[in-house]
């Protein structure tokens, strides 16, 4: 294990005028302001708050600038508190809704402000932004958060507050590296065999301190400590009450938060007309499904390659973010102009589409049963998925082996499609993963809309733990995965259907292909092991084998619950 590298900070660029924003407890944070070519009256503004260097290439905030100031809105970069060039502690989320209404009430007070604010940002600045919106601050007019979650409970849990999973090779990376200190570093694998789990990332950080990290260690994002911390008395999904377009990516390891957040907002009748979607055919970092490689690479080719932006990635970056500007057009700067769509969704494989609401009003439920349960573990292959219910009922048996955990075929959980998606089959022929493939179908079938498995299960420990991936396999036998999902089921839900949510979906399965469904007791490391006897996860051992049981056929059989639209 290597020791963390420090990456340069950027120079400011040539356009930007730097700024040091006093907050209300005198801390100051480094701020560029772009100005409209030609600027000869105050305009609206649009801002983005980032833990990420505003100036570095990682984010291209200069370049997202210009997409702006190219529309007559002037942009306000910030890196946010004990970021970068930023003053104050370096401590993850607690700080952004004070911070973000200090930002606003500071730009509000220039003679290049007209009063008038969007904020928009990707991940944690795009937390930034229901941060800033949950403020109230009266010049905040709608906000366009992408590929994040207002709650981080949600943001990388597919249940949700209610799945007590830990998506570990997403969080923990992230708060031992960007919150270390102001820098940001790179360059470091974690030993995911070490055991207990705090030690490993005591070694990760050679001794160094993330005090969010530890923050973690102590409470998981599901304890109350952090949105009551963040938020306060404010719930966003309750208090925010200003337009949001919501954008999400179908191979976002957050599209689960982003989801719930639309799904909440929409449940309050008061603001649901106010509530827009953009979900696309991406991952987190942008990378999307028409440009996947294909066959996949490696991670280790990939980084060997450089991870330098291609000026067509890079133009092709910006134009999803020139997808937001009549968006804001009208709700900031007031233009009237032709209805937007409420909802604009990409069926990959296919191409754009809009519809009034998500899941569009035409998708139809489509229930396939699991069957064939005695032949679905192990490298023959494996069970069925079927529109008719199997009448015998079968209860699989498999072993969980905390020592040889199912590994997760994703390299990288941030952008997986960078590197291409990989066999399934990689994993299938295991004998604790259950695999349930459908015939081969005709004609194209379009999913649209969210996905989940209604199943009863148990397990010889006090809990189970149950991953579930559906994937298209193609002619030659290659599985992709779609989407992945997770939860706990308890000894009190053991043998009684409940509902495991995948996500949701745009995904056309063309002819001639299958749709197969994967079940295991383990995700490593995209997902925590489940402890024993109710330990930390930190602190836990090895754990003990179990055995899990999965009931398919008769009325209590496993069914896979999906959307679809005819055309």
């Amino acid at each position: 294990m290597g020791n963390p590298t420090s990456v340069p900070y950027a120079p400011v660029p040539d356009g930007a005028t730097p700024e040091m924003v006093q907050m209300r407890d005198g801390v100051r944070l480094a701020t560029d302001v772009y100005l409209p070519p030609r600027a000869a009256e105050a305009a609206p503004t649009i801002v983005m708050r980032m833990p990420y260097d505003k100036c570095g290439e990682y984010c291209f905030l200069p370049r997202i600038a210009e997409v702006f100031t190219m529309r007559g809105y002037v942009f306000v970069a910030q890196d946010v508190r004990g970021r970068t060039r930023s003053e104050g502690e370096n401590f993850p989320f607690i700080h952004e809704v004070a911070d973000g209404y200090d930002t606003l009430e500071w730009i509000v007070a220039q003679e290049w402000s007209d009063g008038s604010v969007g904020m928009t940002g990707e991940s944690y600045f795009g937390f930034t932004a229901w941060c800033a919106a949950a403020s109230a601050h009266p010049a905040l007019r709608a906000i366009a958060p992408r590929v994040t979650a207002a709650d981080l409970a949600m943001a990388t849990e597919p249940e949700g507050d209610d799945a007590d999973t830990f998506a570990l090779s997403a969080w923990l990376p992230w708060l031992a590296y960007v919150w270390l200190d102001n820098g940001m570093y790179e360059g470091v694998e974690i030993d995911w065999t070490t055991r207990p789990l705090r030690d490993a990332f005591a070694a990760a950080t050679v001794g160094s301190r993330s005090a969010g990290l530890e923050a973690l260690l102590r409470r998981p994002f599901a304890d109350s400590w952090w949105m009551r911390t963040t938020y306060g008395m404010r719930d966003p999904h309750q208090s925010v009450d200003i337009p949001v377009l919501h954008w999400a990516g179908w191979w976002d390891n957050c599209q689960y938060g982003q989801f719930r957040s639309y799904r909440r907002m929409c449940a309050r009748p008061e603001v649901r007309d106010r509530q827009y979607l953009i979900a696309d055919a991406f991952d987190h970092e942008g990378n999307t499904w028409e440009g996947r490689p294909s066959p996949p690479i490696s991670a280790t080719t990939y980084y060997e390659q450089g991870e330098e932006a291609t000026e067509a990635g890079i133009r092709a970056m910006l134009d999803t973010y020139g997808m937001c500007l009549p968006f804001f057009d009208r709700f900031v700067r007031g233009l009237q102009g032709p209805p937007l769509p409420r909802v604009r969704w990409n069926l990959a494989g296919k191409g754009w589409r809009t519809a009034t609401a998500w899941p569009p009003p035409e998708a139809r439920g489509l229930e396939l049963y699991l069957t064939q349960g005695a032949v679905a573990a192990g490298p023959e292959a494996g069970g069925g998925l079927s529109p008719d219910v199997q009448d015998r009922p079968e209860r699989i048996a498999w072993t969980h082996d905390p020592g040889d955990l199912v590994p997760d075929t994703f390299e990288d959980v941030w952008h997986p499609l960078a590197l291409g998606l990989p066999d399934e089959s990689l994993v299938e022929a295991r004998p604790d993963v259950l695999t349930f493939t459908g015939e081969a179908v005709e004609e194209p079938l379009r999913i649209a809309g969210p996905v989940a498995l209604v199943a009863s299960c148990a397990s010889s420990a006090h809990t189970l733990h149950l991953f579930v991936k559906l994937c298209d396999v193609d002619s030659r036998g290659h599985a992709s995965r779609i989407l992945l999902g997770a939860g706990t089921i308890s000894q009190p839900d053991f043998d009684h259907p409940v509902e495991i949510q995948l996500g949701d979906t745009g995904f056309l399965l063309r002819a001639g292909h299958r749709l197969r469904l994967e079940i295991a007791s383990s995700c490593y490391p995209r997902f925590a092991v489940d402890a024993d006897d109710h330990e930390s996860l930190w602190d836990a051992g090895l754990g003990r084998r179990r055995t899990d049981r999965l009931a398919v056929g008769g009325v209590d059989g496993a069914v896979l619950r999906l959307h679809v639209v005819d055309s």
